[in-house]
This record gives C-alpha cells, sequence and structure tokens, in this order.
C-alpha cells in the first residue's frame, strides 16, 4: 500500500501536481503562522512596555509628596495598592539616592539600588518576554526627590499568543487539505486525457508501428498527439532513406579523412604562428578553463602547455585574475576589450602589460582569446615624454610668474631706498623741508632710531634683494638649456641650487628645508668645469630633494643634515651630497639609478629623477655618477665632472 502510494505521488504527473500545491500551501501558511506569531508578540511586547512606563509614571507623580515627607507608611500603602495590576511582577518607591522606601516585597525596605539612570526621565532598565523593568523619576516642580520602579509580566499575554497560535495552526491544516482537494481534482482533468497518448505509445513500444493517437479536441493534449502522429509519419519516411544514405557512408568516410588530414596540416600551420608571437596568447572557453597556452606563455610563467590546459585561467594567471575578471562582460557582449599599462611589481622590479581579450563569435564556438603584451619600455619611454613636457610647461609657468613678481618686487626696492634717502639727516632737500614745515630733523632721526625704523627698512630691503635672487634663479633655472658647454663654477652652481631648493614648494609644504643644516666643505683651488648650467642644477637639485626626502624618518634626536663637499681627484672635479638618513639596502643601492624605480610613497615621487641626473651625467657631461650606502648609515651621491683639458694636467 504505502509503495503503491509512493509511485502515485512521486512519479505521476497528478501526484506530483497533488504534492506541489500541498507543499506550496504548507510552505505558505508556515510563514504566515510565523509572521502572525512574531507580529502578536512585538504588539504584545510593546503594550507591555507602555503599559509599564505609564505604570511607574503614575506611581511616581502619586508617590512624589509622600516621598519628600518621608513617610514610610503611605509609600507602602501606596505600593501594595498596585498589587491589583494582574501583570505586576514588584513595584519599588526609593528616594533620590535610591534607598528603598517601600517594595512589593517588604523585605527589600532599606536596601538600595544600584543601576539608577543618571537623568530626569524614565527608562526601561530590562525589556523581555518575561518582564518588562521601568524606572520614573519621582519630581516635585522641577526638583527629583525620588523614583519609582515597576516590572511587569506577561503571563495573561502569553496565554493569548499560545490560543492564537493553535487557531493558525488549524486553519492552515483546513487551507493544506482544500488545496490538495482541489489538486487532485485538477489533476486528474489534465493527466487523463495524457494517459491516451500514453496508451498510444505502449503500443508502438509493443511493435505496432501503424498505431496511431485517436484524441481529438482543441487543447494541448489533442495538439501533441497531432505532432505525435505527424512525428510517426516522418519516421517513417527517413526509415526508407536511410537505405540511401548507407551507401554514401563510405564515400563520405573517405572525403572526411582527406579533410580531417587538411585540418591537421592547418592545426600545425596556425600553432606555429600562435608559438612565434611575442606575446603571451591563451585561449579560454566559456567556463574560463584554458584551451590554448602558446610558448611565449610557457616562458613567461615557466609552466608547459600540457598542465596548463584544462586548468583555470585564474589559476595559471593569478596576477591578472582580478583584470581578466574585470574583462568578463567582454565574452558576453561579444565585444573585444581591454586595458593598458597595468603594473605588475616582482622582486621590487615594476613592469608593465597590455591585456586584449577578444571574444570567439565565429561558427558557434563560445570562448576567448586573451593577449598579454609587456610593454614595459614602451611605457617608460611615454612616461618620460609626459614627463619631460610636464616641465617644460612647469618652467614656463615658473618663468611667467617670476616675472609677474619682478615688477611689484621692484617698485618696493626702490620705494625702500626712497624712504631711507628720505630720512637722511644729511640730505640737503630733507633739511629745507623740514624748516619749511618747522621741525627738527635730529630730533626725528632719534625718534626713528628708538623706533627701529631704519631696521626695519634694512630689513625691507635685504628682503626684498633675496626675494630678487630667487627669482632670478627661477628664471635662470626655467630658461631652456643651450646645447653647448660654458666654464662654470661647482661652488656657485650648489649655492643656486640650495636657493632653488629653499623656495620649492614640493620640499616646503611637508617641512622647512632651511631647517635642514648645510655644512659646506669646499676646495677653494678647484677649478671650474665645463657644463650646462641648468643641467648640472637639474642633477644637484635633484640629489638634494631626494637627500631631504629621505630624512623625514630620522629620529627625534637626530638632526637632518646635509654635507656637500667640493674637491679634484685626478682627471675629475668631485661634488658630493651626503646626508644623515636612514640609508638604503644593497640591493635598493643597485638599481636606485633605474628608470621607474623608487622606494617612496605613491603620489611623492615618479622614479624619473635619479635616473634622468644619471644620463645628463654620464651622456651629457661624459662624467660618473656613484651612491654609497648602508642602512642607518645615510647616503652619499658623488657627481664626478671631467676638468677642462688645460686643468687636468695642473
Amino acid at each position: 500500500m504505502l509503495r503503491r502510494l509512493h509511485l502515485f505521488f512521486f512519479t505521476t504527473l497528478r501526484g506530483r501536481l497533488i504534492v506541489g500545491v500541498a507543499a506550496v500551501h504548507a510552505v505558505m501558511m508556515a510563514l504566515f503562522i510565523v509572521d502572525l506569531t512574531v507580529r502578536q508578540r512585538s504588539m504584545l511586547l510593546e503594550r507591555q512596555t507602555e503599559q509599564a512606563v505609564a505604570l511607574s509614571r503614575t506611581l511616581a507623580v502619586s508617590a512624589a509628596g509622600w516621598i519628600a515627607s518621608d513617610d514610610l507608611a503611605g509609600l507602602q500603602e501606596l505600593v501594595t495598592a498596585q498589587r491589583e495590576h494582574q501583570e505586576l511582577v514588584f513595584a519599588i518607591l526609593t528616594n533620590d539616592e535610591g534607598k528603598v522606601l517601600a517594595h512589593s516585597d517588604p523585605a527589600y525596605r532599606g536596601k538600595y539600588l544600584l543601576n539608577l539612570p543618571s537623568g530626569d526621565a524614565a527608562a526601561v532598565i530590562m525589556k523581555s518576554e518575561g518582564l518588562v523593568d521601568v524606572i520614573s523619576p519621582a519630581m516635585l516642580g522641577t526638583h527629583r526627590v525620588g523614583w519609582a520602579r515597576v516590572g511587569v509580566g506577561q503571563k495573561m499575554a502569553a496565554g493569548k499568543l499560545t490560543r492564537i497560535i493553535s487557531n493558525g495552526v488549524l486553519y492552515a491544516m483546513l487551507a493544506i487539505l482544500f488545496g490538495s482537494l482541489i489538486a487532485w481534482l485538477m489533476g486528474n482533468r489534465i493527466t487523463r486525457r495524457l494517459y491516451a497518448i500514453q496508451q498510444t505509445m505502449d503500443q508502438i513500444g509493443a511493435g505496432n508501428t501503424k498505431a496511431r493517437s485517436t484524441l481529438k479536441g482543441q487543447d494541448e493534449a489533442a495538439d501533441i498527439a497531432a505532432e505525435f502522429n505527424a512525428m510517426l509519419d516522418r519516421l517513417a519516411e527517413r526509415e526508407g532513406a536511410l537505405s540511401q544514405l548507407n551507401t554514401r557512408l563510405e564515400q563520405e568516410l573517405t572525403e572526411r579523412k582527406h579533410a580531417e588530414d587538411e585540418i591537421q596540416h592547418l592545426k600545425n600551420y596556425l600553432a606555429n604562428i600562435i608559438d612565434s608571437m611575442p606575446s603571451l596568447l591563451v585561449g579560454i572557453d566559456r567556463g574560463e578553463q584554458v584551451v590554448l597556452w602558446n610558448r611565449q606563455s610557457e616562458s613567461m610563467t615557466g609552466i608547459p602547455a600540457a598542465d596548463a590546459v584544462g586548468r583555470s585561467i585564474h589559476e595559471m594567471l593569478p596576477d591578472f585574475s582580478h583584470w581578466i575578471e574585470a574583462l568578463h562582460h567582454s565574452m558576453q557582449e561579444r565585444q573585444p576589450s581591454g586595458m593598458e599599462k597595468l603594473l605588475l611589481e616582482h622582486n621590487g622590479e615594476r613592469n608593465f602589460y597590455d591585456l586584449m581579450l577578444y571574444p570567439l563569435v565565429a561558427n558557434g564556438v563560445e570562448g576567448a582569446v586573451i593577449r598579454i603584451e609587456d610593454v614595459t619600455e614602451r611605457t617608460r619611454v611615454q612616461t618620460l615624454m609626459v614627463q619631460t613636457e610636464k616641465m617644460m610647461s612647469v618652467g614656463g609657468l615658473a618663468a611667467g610668474m617670476a616675472h609677474e613678481i619682478n615688477n611689484p618686487l621692484g617698485i618696493i626696492i626702490q620705494a625702500a631706498h626712497n624712504i631711507e634717502r628720505r630720512l637722511d639727516p644729511s640730505f640737503p632737500p630733507n633739511q629745507v623741508a623740514a624748516q619749511q614745515v618747522g621741525c627738527s630733523l635730529e630730533v626725528m632721526q632719534a625718534y626713528f632710531v628708538q623706533r627701529q625704523i631704519p631696521q626695519f627698512i634694512a630689513s625691507i630691503c635685504e628682503s626684498s634683494a633675496r626675494a630678487a635672487r630667487i627669482i632670478r634663479n627661477i628664471l635662470d633655472f626655467s630658461r631652456s638649456a643651450e646645447a653647448t658647454m660654458v666654464v662654470v663654477s661647482l661652488s656657485e652652481v650648489l649655492e643656486q641650487t640650495i636657493e632653488l631648493a629653499g623656495s620649492d614648494y614640493d620640499l616646503k609644504k611637508r617641512y622647512d628645508f632651511r631647517s635642514i643644516k648645510i655644512v659646506r666643505e669646499y676646495d677653494p683651488s678647484l677649478p671650474p668645469v665645463k657644463g650646462i648650467l641648468v643641467e648640472l642644477e637639474q642633477v644637484f637639485l635633484n640629489l638634494l630633494k631626494n637627500a631631504a626626502q629621505a630624512m623625514i624618518a630620522n629620529p627625534a634626536g637626530q638632526p637632518p643634515q646635509i654635507v656637500l663637499r667640493l674637491y679634484r681627484q685626478g682627471e675629475y672635479a668631485v661634488a658630493e651630497v651626503e646626508d644623515n638618513g636612514p640609508g638604503m639596502a644593497e640591493e635598493i643601492r643597485r638599481r636606485v639609478f633605474e628608470p621607474f624605480f623608487t622606494t617612496k610613497e605613491p603620489g611623492i615621487g615618479t622614479g624619473l629623477g635619479l635616473s634622468v641626473s644619471y644620463m645628463i651625467v654620464t651622456q651629457n657631461h661624459k662624467g660618473l655618477l656613484e651612491a654609497v650606502s648602508r642602512p642607518d648609515r645615510g647616503a652619499c651621491f658623488s657627481v664626478k665632472l671631467p676638468l677642462p683639458r688645460e686643468e687636468q694636467h695642473a
């Protein structure tokens, strides 16, 4: 009996329909009961909370005067009277310090409550289905004299909730039963005509190939019967055609073998083309499994094609996984897409790659081809060109600003000198003007000296002259460098560079460059060298900026210091820039002149300053640029420039 019921309900359409409808009703009614229970429980808890708050406030208002008069008997009667509330668990009245003056359980009188609120508003201390604990202040006017605390239970509400749940379960069972009955009636009506088609199929299975369904009507079952009969007719026609096809089979097999040989030759040819490409080419299917892995892929990853095919692309190329995932939409949209200049770092080496994804859209093949090309050198050249153009623009802007500042600065300097001249008592026009207004120049001069007016004017002149020098250095630095060499003094170049570094905004916004102690160790007998002034200033400015930025990490007890040395070493004039910063490890020192190599945080350095300086010294000036450093010992950069021939043997 149980087996027959199991087969009926789980192997027939009629039974599955009944089970499905019953299951849907059961789930919906279960959700209804759960939602009803939650809502009723929440509503009862909120009602219990409101009742507790109202009861505590009423008790506080009634007891305020009694607490103020310290009438313990009256307070106890007031608490005892609250027992008429059926849900009341306890009622407590205390003074302002928390001493229990009255309690529904007299044994607690005289004790203290410790968890009193800090304000003068009612507070819910505990809120649960079993108990709501509320405390309210007893106020006389604006003065708090004590507290009223009550606890309200939910016994009656729990009984109501139980009855509601029982009724809900009963209604749910009735709904499931009624729905199952309707499902049985509908299933019986729907499947009756399908069973007629099944009988025809059984006859054909028994060998009666001439059997056809006689079901008529306008519903879907009649359409199925008609299509079934048409299918049987077509099968009979094709059965005759199969004999004709068999005669052609051998001929087609021969032609197919020849085509397979041609396809294999074409595959080998395409494989040679793919393996000869310098880019990494990977073919993936719809599930992002590797189906093609060219020779460059093997070289780049060290994974043979036999090990890569059939595995996930994200496992084979983990460094590019998140970028490939971002282009996944291209496979669905069947549109090529890509990303350029993707940065990867391995063992401190920065490399850039272009990633392209080409969806396969021909012959019903689903998947994509991924091409990854190493564009590190091209990116470096492009970035260097952009940086050069940017520096040229910044230089033009700086020159324009310097010219604009020069005009008001000249007026300030001229006005300061005019003030000095017109305050001079020995200047004859000043004496004539003083006699005309009836004042003594000697007295005025004494007043000016007493108020330090001459010192202020001298300070204006000194600051203006310093600003003029800075502007002149900026103008000289911003002018395009000439290709011809000129004779320059390295000491003058260093001093001009120090003034430029002191006015560099990129340094000032982090700390005051003037706070760095500059120690000069110049050899006065060092002869001048031939060089391009602006390029040498750029080299020394880069070295000073790197030293200043490195000394940010100095501990508090180690003030920053830069030592500048100039001396002669054989046929070279040597300029050294030494700092007392944290220094560099050997692996960093070996790569410090590589383009785009930097240890600074993003946004602070581009990694081009020292590489450009190295190019200027070694290629443009035929000199040497070296770095000596150890961790915690600072760093020293040496610029060696060849002396003029007439000075090499002096």
